[in-house]
């Protein structure tokens, strides 16, 4: 029985993409950590999974404001699709 050299791995998460604020009243900006130059689309799901708001992104941009204030208090996925790549991230929708 023989032990290997121990080496340190650093995982770094590269976040493709992130919300603010990340608990929310009115509205949330998706940015994105660079411009893809894709038509990108997004999706926003609740957390049984049905899809609660869709809506286009102009890839040449890196970020897009959406409107929440008509979604109900809660938990909430959206996810963007940008090209062949799928990024998700959660918010919380506050009460106003």
């Amino acid at each position: 029985f023989e032990y290997s050299n121990i080496r340190a791995v650093r995982i770094e998460r590269t976040g493709k993409i992130t919300i603010n604020p990340s608990a929310a009243i009115a509205e949330i900006t998706v940015q994105l950590a660079e411009a893809t130059g894709d038509n990108n689309l997004i999706g926003i799901y609740d957390m049984v999974g049905r899809t609660v708001m869709m809506s286009n992104f102009d890839g040449s941009l890196n970020a897009k404001t959406i409107d929440i204030s008509n979604l109900q208090k809660g938990y909430y996925v959206v996810r963007v699709q940008a090209g062949s790549e799928v990024f998700t991230e959660r918010f919380i929708k506050m009460v106003d």
